[in-house]
């Protein structure tokens, strides 16, 4: 009996250790995230984060699978994703906004949030996110690919009113789909088991401007052309791909018949240089669109004599019609090209290609969106180029003293005789000089590499040297900043020029170089010269 009764209280004392002594862990369980994807479709998947602590602030990612990769891990993953969200600069790291922060559990429709295409394999990521997007939680993630595009059973009954520019779509299913009017031509070329593809190619990211969903009724009218050969295109689409047959309705748009516009041409042609002129264009009625180009002489004279200037325009717009095609890669017709040459109101150009010495007339004439003729052709009167030799030989009568370096660059001063007549002072090397057979000759070159940087710029000749503080007049001393090495041949020179870059006087000069002091020291010009 005693015996039985001391196994009986070891026995109670035994489960009193295991049991009734027991005490919680102190220690807190750490926040962690659970990741789960769920009801996957070609456009979309659900994501599903479970935290276990309702105050974790976490942030949910997506991205492709090669992007994934291309980072390398999770962590690499993450930082990548806080670095796009800093940049943004929209993205408060303290507070939940259930876009991407996030807080509790939560469940994401993907689609709603991301671009998620079909037959795409995607990294999902949720991690722990403090102030400033300091990764808290190391990231967890899942992969997941989203399934093909299953076909539509919607039926798409597509009408156009011709007229009204208006196109009416009737459908069986709520299942978005694309709809838009194409110019016929456009489409010519393209196998009809090709054309929702290559549609879908050539409208790229724009093509989600072109969704419609359910029955619509939509105007064209503002944006079709008049005139013209369309197709209304309807097809059923989802993330990149067609889902339905396509149909196309081919109407013939109203309207376009050729205008004739009460409207003349007036030209400003200044600024003329060897090479270029500023060349206004002053349309009478402002809003009448026109087409306008510079043509030499020559030109001009053999279309009047022949074809008529109405032709050279013709020709003139098929030439910018292949040249089109060449940089964009399409074909683009003449019609085409004169939708996007035209313009209207007051338009100018700074020319800085033409030849010098030669005669040319600014022609214009009105076209309307299919490149038809709407005014009279319109020449302005004949100007002409200047000539690289144009001014006299004499040299400019001045004194050109060279005063040597200083802080701030090489000083030269100028006295000219007249203290009224414009000039152009500069320095060069002497070797470039030697190059050429003649002061006239080097001046001709050097005002024709002025003349085309005005153009280039806009300008005229003058103003442009006048911006570097080289058209000068009455005495003058002219810091040139420039680097200058002693014991280089120099040249210092000018001549006159007035501000409509004539030349008044020929080429004045004075050979120099400058020993180690920088001093400079006049010199014999180039051997043989």
């Amino acid at each position: 009996m005693r015996k039985l009764f001391y196994v009986a209280s070891l026995l109670a004392f035994t489960i009193l250790l295991t049991t009734g002594c027991t005490k919680e862990s102190s220690t807190p369980i750490e926040p962690s995230l659970r990741l789960t994807i769920s009801n996957i479709e070609a456009t979309n998947f659900a994501v599903k984060v479970e935290s276990t602590d309702p105050e974790t602030l976490y942030f949910v990612g997506v991205t492709t699978r090669e992007s994934y990769d291309a980072l390398g891990d999770p962590k690499a993953a993450a930082e990548a994703f806080v670095q796009i969200a800093n940049q943004s600069g929209q993205v408060n790291w303290t507070e939940a906004d259930g876009k991407l922060i996030h807080q509790g559990n939560t469940t994401i429709e993907a689609g709603e949030s991301w671009t998620i295409n079909p037959k795409r394999e995607y990294a999902v990521l949720a991690f722990g996110v403090g102030e400033g997007g300091v990764i808290t939680l190391d990231p967890v993630y899942e992969f997941v690919t989203t399934t093909e595009v299953s076909p539509s059973e919607n039926q798409l009954d597509v009408t156009v009113d011709a007229e009204k520019g208006i196109v009416t779509v009737k459908t069986t299913n709520d299942d978005p789909y694309f709809l838009d009017c194409i110019e016929v031509d456009r489409l010519t070329d393209v196998p009809q088991e090709r054309l929702a593809e290559h549609i879908i190619g050539i409208y790229g990211s724009l093509i989600d401007n072109c969704i419609e969903n359910g029955d619509v009724e939509r105007d064209f009218s503002r944006i079709i052309e008049a005139d013209t050969d369309y197709y209304a295109v309807a097809f059923g689409y989802l993330g990149g791909y067609s889902t339905t047959e396509i149909t196309m309705v081919s109407f013939h748009s109203a309207g376009g018949g050729l205008i004739p516009q009460d409207c003349t041409f007036d030209f400003d042609v200044k600024n003329i240089t060897i090479n270029g002129a500023n060349i206004t264009v002053i349309p009478s009625n402002p809003s009448t669109p026109y087409f306008w180009q510079v043509y030499n002489k020559v030109l001009v004279d053999s279309y009047i004599n022949g074809a008529g200037v109405a032709q050279l325009m013709q020709d003139g717009l098929a030439i910018i019609a292949e040249a089109l095609s060449d940089e964009y890669g399409i074909p683009i017709t003449p019609e085409t090209a004169a939708s996007m040459v035209t313009v209207t109101g007051n338009d100018s150009y700074a020319y800085n290609t033409l030849e010098a010495s030669t005669e040319y007339y600014v022609v214009a004439v009105g076209l309307d969106n299919k490149g038809r003729q709407t005014t009279e052709v319109q020449l302005s009167t004949l100007f002409t180029t200047l000539s690289p030799s144009t001014g006299p030989e004499d040299p400019m009568e001045c004194t050109i003293q060279v005063n040597g370096l200083t802080d701030d660059g090489l000083s030269v001063s100028v006295i000219p005789a007249d203290k009224e007549m414009t000039y152009v002072g500069m320095v060069g090397e002497a070797e470039v000089y030697s190059w050429y057979t003649s002061d006239a000759e080097f001046l001709a070159d050097d005002i024709a590499m002025w003349s085309e940087m005005a153009g280039a710029e806009g300008m005229s000749l003058s103003e442009l040297l006048s911006e570097y503080g080289l058209f000068l007049k009455g005495d003058q001393t002219y810091i040139f900043p420039e680097s200058f090495e002693p014991g280089v041949l120099y040249m210092a020179y000018t001549y006159g020029l007035s501000e409509t870059g004539e030349i008044t006087a020929g080429m004045q000069k004075v050979f120099f170089s400058l020993d180690e002091n920088g001093q400079a020291h006049e010199a014999d010009g180039p051997a043989g010269m």
